[in-house]
């Protein structure tokens, strides 16, 4: 089997004999990374720009033909990428190894530095929790190195992780200097970051030395819009967000679209004009019916502004079922009244689980 100039793979994921003993081979472990890196590219709902991954057997001893080199190498899962800029020479190795009380995972993608995760083994002895941590990582880190506008978007619109995002927006910066549209992104991003901290005023200048680099990035201004919202300068944060939308380009995603007509929803609902957001929102949900922040928004509205707790729930339940974070309810403020309720445990708690 050939592997095309858009083909990457993980090779030899090392594993302690123990390992394959209990039924974690290097294969197995390779077939859930692969697994996880799907799982975060369709929550992050970019399917335009995305990577499409996926293991090509998830048999413990598979042959695959190297180009150039035509010798059969056993034990290798490979990964296929359908984007451009990912190569032969993207060749993914790692090792799993038990240091004391501590499962450790060294990763390298070849041609980039390589990362060492550790997690924590409990008193049981049970590989399997720091396993999945090890996997999340794995996963998160070769989307870093090979399609990190994925990871962005996952960090921001669905984990919702600011140190996260802040984290990668700095990786980001540094890895596409003198890029001048990517700065700007970057900026976006590191905004973005510490706006989901609740550092406002730090987020503005972020912003503002993102428009150093671009004025054009409609990131920024939706960004800035969020910024203003939180600040309660609504009337401001609405003329940003029309800016935002204006600044858009015939190439971005309807995911773009959606995302910033779900943020006028915001804007609107804090002017208190109910009608007019659940408008806005039934329009983000027109562009991108897969957009999940917009149901879960919608479900909000439901819930303030029309005290239909019915609805409320059900447009819930469908934000969850398109991707949205579980974990994320917790933290949101605006649901706090809600927590206690049996039917959100019972819904939390469904997802959660899955």
């Amino acid at each position: 089997r050939e592997l095309s100039d858009s083909s990457y793979y993980i090779q030899n994921i090392e594993v302690p004999e123990a390992f394959q003993q209990a039924g974690f081979s290097g294969n197995t472990i390779a077939t859930r990374i692969s697994r996880k890196l799907n799982e975060i590219i369709q929550r992050a709902s970019t399917v335009e720009s995305a990577i499409s991954y996926a293991s090509a057997s998830a048999k413990s001893d598979v042959s695959v033909d190297l180009i150039g080199v035509g010798v059969p190498i056993r034990g290798i899962i490979e990964l296929i990428g359908n984007a451009v800029g990912i190569y032969r020479k993207n060749k993914i190795t790692g090792e799993i190894t038990i240091e004391g009380n501590t499962m450790v995972l060294e990763l390298e993608v070849i041609g980039e530095k390589p990362e060492r995760f550790e997690a924590p083994l409990d008193s049981s002895g049970n590989w399997g929790v720091p396993l999945k941590t090890l996997v999340t990582d794995a996963a998160e880190t070769i989307l870093k190195y090979t399609n990190d506008d994925v990871l962005n978007a996952y960090y921001g619109n669905v984990f919702q992780n600011g140190e996260k995002l802040i984290r990668l927006s700095k990786f980001q910066l540094e890895r596409y200097k003198g890029n001048r549209e990517k700065e700007a992104f970057a900026y976006a991003a590191w905004a973005q970051g510490l706006l989901l901290q609740k550092r406002l005023d730090e987020a503005l200048v972020k912003v503002e030395e993102g428009l150093k680099y671009s004025t054009e990035e409609h990131r920024l201004y939706h960004v800035w819009a969020n910024i203003l919202r939180g600040q309660k300068k609504f009337e401001e944060s609405l003329a940003k967000r029309r800016l935002a939308f204006a600044k858009l380009k015939p190439t971005d995603s309807k995911k773009r679209r959606a995302v910033i007509m779900s943020g006028m929803a915001s804007t609107m609902g804090a002017l208190g004009h109910g009608d007019s957001a659940i408008y806005y929102l039934d329009k983000a949900i027109e562009i991108d019916p897969d957009f999940s922040t917009a149901y879960y928004n919608q479900s909000l509205h439901y819930l303030r502004h029309k005290h239909d707790t019915t609805r409320f729930f059900e447009l819930l339940e469908t934000s969850l079922l398109k991707g949205f974070s579980a974990a994320f309810i917790y933290r949101d403020d605006e649901m706090e009244g809600m927590l206690s309720d049996q039917r959100m445990v019972a819904l939390i708690r469904r997802f959660e689980e899955e």
